[in-house]
Formats: structure tokens, sequence, C-alpha cells
């Protein structure tokens, strides 16, 4: 588009014009220009404004790329191996198994390399605790990898707090050095004072150097410390059978499982097998095995766990106990006595509250046989030969007539619990 100042009636050029009133050049119109865009109006009028901006930008342009020179990349040069090592293709990918520790538990994976740097991560099919799968933390491993905050030197401060603004770079040389001199010293003294920090670690190797420790310095200090770690578990386990062991589930022979306030599909330590086995056996699998598992939940926040469960019980951490020992008391108080027959149809409900007494008695249990009820407390007991699906007493007493709310479990679901919550 030409400047506005341009004759559009010179006809030894070729002219564009907007309007009658901008071919007529009327004072109107410049009027009407400056008064539309009053900080634009030399623009509109010099001709020599868009070329000089074109020139400007050039310049900044021109003047951007001196620099440049000072970031560039280092410069590499690509050479052949002198010698090649065995089984190594140029451009070709190699997987290798490995295996990859957080929190004290190894995982078994399957690393891809490409020309010697590794480039992804799955989970190795033929090993027990991974059965081919990863999760997140191990996803990320790459990316430590490539990390250019990771550490790429032995680093050396003085005494706590001080240390961090004291830390100086140092060589392995130097650090080698400075260990065989702590351990010389720890060696006259039989290991005391001397105190090593580890992570938690289920190494075979790594606990075989430690026993060789203790035993050359017998009053040595090991310790492991992990920011999130099963120690809650283990105290509980040496309570329960004097000495602290970690759970193995077996989801592929349960029948029903029952979790308390355990994210077990996502926070235990075999929870990749653990998701495995999980989904292997809510399939249907008939003949062989037409009943998919079922999951129940009482925990305290939302979990992965609770978030896949067949019914999910919201709690507070400080009614997980009062819960288990109502089970407890609920199997204790069974009203019928014995074995209640086939648990799968023998019911308990669990009321809010103690159910009106008039409002029982107005259930007329003879038109309810061979079906029968029980109260005891806040617990009502049903016995229901044919079925649950079918009774139409268990509607009266899940429904709205006692006034109070209700929540049903079978035999064998109130037995899993108290079996889980002893543990």
């Amino acid at each position: 588009m030409p400047p506005l100042n341009t004759d559009a009636r010179d006809s030894s050029s070729q002219g564009y014009w907007r309007s009658l009133d901008q071919l007529a050049a009327t004072p109107e119109f410049q009027r009407w220009a400056e008064d539309e865009f009053p900080t634009r109006a030399g623009e509109l009028v010099d001709p020599l404004s868009r070329r000089r901006f074109l020139q400007v930008m050039g310049a900044s342009l021109a003047l951007a790329g001196v620099g440049c020179d000072t970031i560039r990349w280092p410069k590499e040069n690509i050479l052949p191996f002198v010698s090649r090592p065995e089984h190594r293709n140029p451009g070709t990918t190699v997987q290798y198994a490995s295996t990859i520790e957080l929190g004290g538990v190894g995982t078994g994976l399957l690393v891809t390399s490409f020309d010697g740097r590794p480039i992804k991560i799955e989970g190795n099919p033929l090993h027990p605790d991974s059965l081919g799968a990863t999760d997140a933390f191990t996803q990320a491993q790459v990316l430590e990898m490539y990390d250019p905050d990771r550490s790429t030197s032995v680093v050396t401060g003085g005494p706590w707090p001080e240390g961090p603004a004291l830390e100086q770079r140092s060589t392995w040389e130097a650090a080698d050095a400075a260990l065989k001199a702590a351990m010389e010293a720890a060696k006259a003294k039989q290991g005391a004072g001397l105190a090593i920090l580890t992570e938690p670690t289920s190494s075979p190797s790594l606990k075989r150097l430690q026993a060789r420790l203790q035993e050359k310095l017998p009053q040595v200090t090991l310790c492991e410390w992990e920011p999130l770690s099963g120690d809650a578990a283990r105290a509980g386990s040496a309570l329960a059978f004097g000495a602290p062991h970690r759970a193995h589930l077996e989801l592929r022979r349960a029948k029903v499982l029952v979790s308390l306030d355990s994210d077990l599909l996502h926070d235990h330590p075999g929870h990749l097998r653990l998701e495995r086995e999980w989904a292997d056996r809510r399939r249907m699998n008939a003949p062989t095995d037409p009943e998919p598992m079922r999951l129940y939940v009482a925990e305290s926040a939302l979990t992965i766990t609770g978030g896949v469960a067949d019914a999910r019980i919201a709690v507070s951490p400080a009614s997980l106990e009062t819960l288990a020992l109502e089970l407890a008391a609920a199997i204790t108080a069974n009203p019928f006595g014995g074995s209640p027959g086939d648990p799968s149809r023998f019911l308990v409900l669990f009321l809010s509250a103690p159910p009106d007494p008039a409002r029982l008695r107005e259930i007329d249990e003879a038109a309810f046989l061979p079906d029968e009820f029980r109260v005891v407390g806040r617990e009502i007991y049903a016995r229901l030969p044919e079925g649950i699906a079918d009774s139409k007493l268990v509607q009266i007493l899940g429904g709205k007539h006692l006034g109070v709310t209700a929540t049903a479990r079978n035999w064998n679901t109130v037995t899993k619990l108290l079996a889980l919550a002893d543990r």
C-alpha cells in the first residue's frame, strides 16, 4: 500500500487510493488521519517509514549475530572405533538386563542403549517382581543420568552445619587417601567413633561387605536412611512375629482382598507384581475360575487402590483401630454360633446406630422363611440359605425401613477384614 501523501492522480506512476477523499487529498481526510492515529500520523504520511523500519530491524539482527560465536556448543569429533567392542554395530540399539534399587527393593529392567548411551528403560518380563512393567520413578532414571546438575566429582566440606558453605571439589585419589587414613585410625579403636551412612539395600554383595566390615571393626556403626521408608510396617511385624519382616502377597490365590489404609497397588515394594496379579484375577476366566476377585478398602485418603476397589469406606486414621475392633466383636458376637454354613450366604449389616425396636417388631419373620436374622447392638446377622441376590429380607433390612444407614458384608469379607487387621 503506498503512503498517504502519494498523489494517486499522478499519471506518471501507478497509484492506489482507499477512498475518494484520499484521491482528492482533501484537508478533511488529513485531519481524520491525524485524529484516528495521532501517534502514527507522521508514519502515515512519511514515504520512508516502512523502509526505515526494515533497515533498523536488519541492523539489529546483524548485530545480534555478532556474539553468536561465544555460545556455540563445544566442537566434537565423531571418530570410528580403533578396536570396536564385540557385538557393537554403529547405529544399532542394544538391549541388556540390569537392576535398579529404590528404597532397598530391586527391580529387573531391560535397558536400551544407542552407541553406548542408555536411551530407554523397560521392565524385564523374566524378572519375578517387575514382570515387564516399570513405574514413573524407574522411567525417570534416564533423565537423571543426563541431568546437568548431577554430581561430577567428589566434594569435601567442613563439619556440619558449616559444611555446605565450605564445600570444595576434590578428586577420587584424595578421597581414597582420606578414607584409608580414617579406616586405619578406626582399626586402633575397633571401629569406635566410626559411622557409615548408606541407603537401604537388599544387595547380597553389599550385605556381605558390611558383614566383613563388622567382623574387622566390631564397634562400627552402620546406619541406613530413606526419606520414605516402611519402618512402621517392619515395626508392626516385629511386634507380631518377633522379628521385622516384609509382607509378600500372593494375589493370584486370593478371592477377597481387604486393604486397611494400605495403598498396596502403588506404595507396596512389590506393587508392579501386585498390579499385574490383581488385573489377572479381575478377569473372568471361566470355567476354571468364574468369579473375579473382590477388593474392599477402608482408608483415610483417596489412593489408587481405593479408586479401583469394589467398595471403599472413607475413615479417619484414628478410626481404623476402632473398625478392626468392631469387626472382631461382630465375629465374636455371632448369635447363630459356630459355623454360619455357606459364608457367602451369611450377611452382617453394620448400622450407623442401634435400630428402633418398634420398627423391628413390624417385620414378620415368618413371611421371609427360610431366611432369618438376629440383632446384636448395631449389627444385624442374616442367614440366607437361598442366596442374597433375591432375598426380600435383605431389601427390608438394608432399606429405609429401619431409619438408619446400613453397610452389608458377607461373612467371607468380615473374616478377611479381621485377619488383615490382626496383622
